[in-house]
């Protein structure tokens, strides 16, 4: 074939002849190829090496975490060791917080809040651990810490006040009992049975206080029965039961006083003894002031106290003494206050007592002075007139007086003040009311002073005078403490 032809052009013929095999190129001894990974394991690979990685990392977070201030203050809190919570707070975190550490200490307030109204956590360790908190001072949780520690001081207090109740209902002291009672909260889980028990208490106090107040009226001693009620009703206060039964003894009470009373006033009045009468009825008047009995013997007595008063002062008046009456009519007006008999009578005393006579104006006068002096007998005088002089002897003074007193009053007596006067030489001293002359009196040196006393009713002018003697000297008669006054004031 043309093919054979063609492949063995050139080649070199053998000796013999053999029929040509056809010749085939020799086969490359092939390398052996490598097994290839199945893609699913090399993802599964990825997977792990990206698992590792994020393990490693996040246990690397995790220690961070697990080993920062925050978490290590809050493992301390979790087992109660406060001080080693408030050592990291102070040392790793120099006293400041973090947004997390705020959450996580608000958590631990609500739940030690919590802790102790479920009563699982007593009141001084609740008070302990919200006290560690805020010596922390962390200012984000300062209000929460207060408000926590009020509610827990309230419910305490309330729990206090149920178990301090609770005490006195068992001992009958039902006033104590209630106060506390009264004290329990809503929020306390102590309150409907603090709500039931005050009612109790209440009911056996009441009934203890009625049946005590009995026994008094029973006896007739109705102002301890009141007194009884009275101290009920300071704990019960408006309770109808003994407000009732306190009208009912206070009625009583205001007879056996008012018949006490009138008993005893009436012994008083029969021995003229007006003022305890009034007295007597004055304090029976405070119990039961609409008793009608009451209020005429009041009336009665009032009546004769206020005629006896007013005829001791003008007894007084009869006798000079105006201070006296004055004090007799102030001291019943204190127990009669309202009393306008008592107090024209004292206006009238006050107005018309006795002034001095110098102090009255003068109308004329001729050698005439005031001052002090004494007396040939060494009495002292801090007010006194002269009249009268060394050359003319004669001297007077004329007040105006119009009419206002009916009585004059003043001591005589020789001067000591004699400046060469003789006892031979009697000097005169006159007096004249509206010119009528109602008083003469001469004196020497041995002449004793003399209180003298003058009627000059509705006397307008009044005159003093010295009368002539023979002998010159120095104003000799000594008219001291000079008074007017109104006696018959009518």
């Amino acid at each position: 074939p043309a093919s054979a032809v063609n492949q063995n052009m050139g080649q070199k013929p053998t000796s013999k002849t053999t029929p040509v095999a056809e010749k085939t190129a020799p086969q490359q001894q092939s390398k052996p190829t490598p097994k290839k990974r199945s893609k699913g394991k090399m993802v599964l690979f990825s997977i792990l090496g990206g698992l590792l990685t994020i393990a490693i990392i996040a246990g690397v977070l995790f220690l961070n975490w697990y080993n920062s201030p925050e978490q290590k203050i809050l493992r301390a809190l979790d087992t109660d060791d406060y001080d080693t919570a408030l050592s990291i707070y102070e040392n790793e975190l120099g006293g400041k917080s973090s947004g997390a550490f705020v959450d996580a200490l608000e958590k631990r307030i609500e739940t030690a809040k919590e802790n102790f109204i479920n009563e699982s956590l007593s009141y001084e360790s609740t008070m302990q651990e919200l006290f560690t908190i805020e010596e922390m001072n962390v200012s984000d949780v300062e209000r929460l810490l207060f408000e926590a520690k009020e509610e827990v001081d309230v419910l305490n207090n309330s729990r206090l006040a149920f178990k301090t109740a609770e005490s006195f209902f068992a001992n009958k002291n039902y006033p104590e009992a209630m106060t506390h009672y009264r004290q329990v909260i809503e929020a306390d889980g102590n309150y409907e049975t603090a709500t039931k028990k005050l009612s109790d208490a209440e009911n056996m106090y009441r009934q203890e206080t009625l049946n005590q107040a009995a026994e008094y009226a029973a006896k007739m001693l109705y102002s301890e029965a009141i007194l009884e009620l009275d101290t009920g009703l300071q704990n019960l206060p408006d309770d109808a039961d003994l407000v009732a039964q306190k009208k009912v003894y206070e009625a009583d009470y205001a007879e056996q006083l008012c018949a006490e009373a009138l008993t005893e006033a009436e012994e008083y009045a029969q021995a003229a003894d007006y003022t305890n009468a009034v007295k007597v009825i004055q304090h029976a008047l405070e119990n039961a002031s609409e008793n009608a009995k009451l209020k005429a013997a009041y009336q009665k007595y009032s009546d004769a106290y206020v005629a006896d008063e007013i005829a001791k002062a003008d007894k007084l008046i009869a006798d000079y003494d105006f201070d006296g009456a004055i004090a007799i009519l102030k001291d019943a007006l204190k127990i009669l206050p309202e009393d306008s008999k008592l107090a024209d009578k004292l206006q009238l005393i006050e107005t018309n007592k006795p002034i001095a006579l110098t102090s009255i104006h003068v109308v004329d006068s001729l050698f005439y002075e005031t001052g002090s002096g004494s007396d040939t007998f060494g009495n002292s005088y801090d007010n006194t007139i002269s009249v009268g002089s060394y050359n003319l002897r004669s001297g007077y003074v004329i007040y105006n007086l119009n009419g206002k007193y009916d009585t004059l009053q003043f001591t005589i007596a020789a001067s000591s003040n004699i400046n060469g006067w003789k006892y031979d030489d009697p000097d005169e001293i006159k007096v004249y009311a509206d010119n009528v002359l109602i008083y003469a009196k001469k004196l020497d040196l041995t002449t004793p002073p003399e209180t003298v006393t003058l009627k000059i009713l509705d006397c307008k002018v009044l005159k003093i005078e010295r009368g002539d003697a023979r002998n010159k000297g120095n104003r000799l008669p000594l008219i001291a403490d000079p008074i007017v006054f109104k006696i018959n004031m009518g």
